[in-house]
């Protein structure tokens, strides 16, 4: 009663296709048949013209029949059918144009290369890669990374030759072991496992988008990011007030005893040296960036890793001028009782572009409260922002009061 029959199927449909198969075996076992026998061989994939995602197909020799006579008929009956249709999809001879229905409806994986420019025109226009947590009342990186991929003239109108260049260089990285080796970071390992291959699945579709954000954080040249090798010594002693240049190399939540803790992984940038933080606040800094960080030594610790410094009680100048225009938003703060030289002050030993645990610099939040609160004071304050050096295209959707940016491109990403 068995047949043989040697196919390629679309990658969902035999998953669908091997639940009824299961069905059918263990009715066919107890009736007293061998069993089925299938082999797959790897996955092959089928492109489409101008398409960015692929069908995954599974080659695939199957020996294989109908429910057996003996048993139940009430069971049988229902087993038949799924076998017609098993049988149908076994034989089909399927087309391009079909596959390709099949695939926009359902897509499962994706070009990498494209998946890495979509990902690097996210990060363009939103300053950074947002992800869920970051992004509450936007939208996440990752949405409009899979709206563009689905979607090929939104994924033309987002993607700029640009975005293409970049994706291909950081690919390239990702490719070379001796880079991955010098990272030292194990998640950048774990991306290049995800964007080394030629396709990616939607599974992995996050991590493959925030490739170019992680690759600008670590590797990328001349972007302030190259990571030198972390080193071996202790900083200050117990009980030292130190403030030095710091990289936020990863920040991991930890449950506690009481609430949730965050440990923040720090490398001196001018010694390459490990420092940690412990605590159970608010986190506020944004991986992969540079702080002026001041803390107190509270030990010196040897791990596997090597030596690292554990720090307490740590601050940074760099984050005040964000949490100041906050207060302004919330009403905390009254500008009719501030001037140009108060604004002035919240950046003195900061950075005009240092970016919150969202990813937000201070002219971002400035263009953000220009849109709720008319006051002279915040367009000033602009001003000052722009002319020392603020980045403007972190905020495209700016616009200046004299006009010199009129003509700059909205923020907001294109509709399909």
């Amino acid at each position: 009663m068995y047949r043989l029959y040697t196919t390629e199927l679309p990658q969902p449909l035999w998953w669908s296709i091997r639940k009824s198969l299961a069905a059918i075996q263990q009715h066919n076992t107890r009736a007293g048949y061998p069993r089925f026998a299938f082999k797959e061989a790897p996955l092959t994939f089928r492109d489409f013209p101008g398409e960015h995602f692929r069908m995954p197909m599974v080659p695939l020799t199957l020996r294989a029949g109908g429910p057996a006579q003996s048993g139940n008929e009430q069971e049988r009956r229902p087993l038949a059918e799924q076998w017609a249709k098993i049988e149908s999809a076994l034989t089909a001879d399927y087309e391009d144009i079909e596959l390709r229905e099949q695939a926009r409806h359902r897509p499962v994986y994706f070009h990498t290369l494209s998946v890495m420019a979509a990902g690097a025109a996210m990060v363009r226009i939103s300053g950074g890669w947002q992800t869920r947590k970051m992004s509450d009342e936007g939208q996440a990186s990752v949405d409009g990374v899979l709206q563009a991929l689905k979607d090929p003239a939104f994924f033309d109108s987002l993607v700029k030759p640009g975005d293409w260049d970049e994706a291909k260089a950081a690919l390239s990285y990702y490719r070379r072991s001796d880079g991955l080796e010098s990272s030292n970071s194990d998640y950048l390992s774990r991306v290049a496992g995800i964007v080394t291959s030629d396709a990616v699945s939607i599974r992995h579709l996050a991590v493959a988008g925030s490739s170019i954000s992680a690759w600008n954080r670590f590797s990328a040249p001349d972007a302030g990011g190259n990571q030198r090798p972390l080193a071996d010594i202790p900083i200050g002693v117990p009980g030292d007030r130190i403030e030095r240049p710091m990289r936020v190399d990863k920040i991991i939540p930890m449950e506690g005893k009481y609430g949730m803790n965050h440990l923040t992984l720090f490398q001196d940038r001018e010694t390459g040296a490990r420092l940690t933080w412990l605590n159970s606040g608010q986190q506020s800094f944004y991986e992969g960036d540079t702080y002026n960080i001041r803390g107190t030594v509270k030990e010196h610790e040897t791990r596997e890793a090597g030596v690292q410094t554990n720090l307490t009680r740590v601050s940074t100048p760099d984050l005040r001028p964000h949490q100041k225009i906050r207060e302004v938003a919330a009403g905390k703060l009254d500008l009719d009782k501030l001037d140009l030289s108060d604004v002035a002050g919240w950046f003195r030993g900061g950075s005009v572009d240092c970016r919150d645990v969202r990813g937000r610099t201070p002219l971002m939040l400035l263009s953000e409260l220009r849109s709720t609160i008319e006051h002279e004071l915040v367009d000033e304050a602009i001003e000052f922002l722009v002319d020392g050096g603020a980045d403007v295209s972190l905020c495209p959707s700016l616009v200046r009061p004299e006009g010199p940016m009129q003509n700059t491109p909205s923020m907001s990403v294109p509709s399909p």
